[in-house]
């Protein structure tokens, strides 16, 4: 993780990186609105690949409607998305992760889903 105190610092050093500010949800505008997401814009928006994606899913972090072969996200998801890797971003476990986005009102009892106790 980069150290830096300027307003655009980055979580990674990859070439993917996420802004602090994207995950915090600072620069947000009219795509917070919108009420479905493609899994493309949300790993491009995040900085996550499709692998990983999947593995939230597959935890009980998001729910996507599948259309056809798509799957689409509800901006709810995509809330839960950006908890999820923040609390991660910041050393939190998936448990802990889940706790969080419990109190924020997403997913109800997921510590399950994550298969983790305390």
């Amino acid at each position: 993780m980069q150290a830096s105190k300027s307003p655009g610092e980055t979580v990674s050093t990859s070439k993917d990186a996420v802004s602090v500010e994207t995950l915090l949800g600072l620069n947000a505008g009219k795509a917070d609105m919108r009420d479905l997401y493609r899994a493309g814009e949300l790993k491009r928006e995040f900085g996550v690949t499709h692998c990983t994606l999947r593995d939230y899913e597959r935890k009980g972090f998001v729910s996507p409607v599948r259309q056809g072969i798509r799957r689409l996200y509800s901006r709810f998801d995509r809330r839960r998305l950006r908890l999820a890797i923040l609390s991660q971003t910041f050393g939190f476990t998936m448990l802990e992760a889940a706790q969080i986005i419990d109190v924020y009102g997403g997913i109800r009892n997921i510590g399950t889903t994550v298969g983790v106790s305390e």
